[in-house]
């Protein structure tokens, strides 16, 4: 447990010191630097809805289902620890750092604070928080999907039945 608390808090530490140092440095540069031109760039957006400005201002909405989310990838973390793989774990972890990244923003300030930009496709602006939220989603997929180190039925009964 100490390695995926020690993942969440660098996932929220490296997220907030990025969008206090982002906010300030592109503030001074008009809301836009550009690092190689047309291709990746910073650009500061005020983001109030979810993934690719879905749901734009449901503030509350997102918060409720995030701290919900968060209970929910915790407690079962504690209840499956012991028959859970490390890939299962740090990807859980990763997305809990990253919601409680982004959930400051929406108690703080009510939006989201985004400014990676790959220009060259046109995606969503992102942050250091949707990074972790994003790499931890892949590796849980994968994990699922081919590891079958996350907890399944058959191991969770087995793990009830020993106590």
């Amino acid at each position: 447990m100490i390695v995926q608390f020690l993942i969440v808090i660098f996932a929220v530490a490296l997220d907030r010191v990025s969008k206090i140092w982002m906010l300030d440095f592109l503030t001074q540069n008009g809301g836009y630097y550009p690092l190689w031109p047309k291709v990746f760039n910073l650009a500061l957006v005020n983001n109030t809805g979810a993934a690719f400005g879905m749901l734009e201002g449901a503030r509350w909405f997102f918060i409720a289902v995030t701290i919900l989310v968060i209970i929910g990838a915790i407690i079962y973390l504690i209840k499956t620890r012991k028959i859970t793989g490390w890939m299962f774990k740090i990807s859980t972890a990763m997305i809990i750092g990253g919601a409680i990244g982004n959930l400051i923003d929406r108690i703080d300030t009510g939006v989201v604070l985004d400014f990676f930009y790959f220009e060259l496709i046109n995606f969503a602006v992102f942050n250091v928080a949707d990074s972790f939220i994003s790499v931890g989603a892949v590796l849980l997929g994968i994990t699922i999907l081919f590891l079958n180190d996350y907890g399944d039925e058959k191991a969770l009964k087995n793990e009830a039945k020993s106590k």
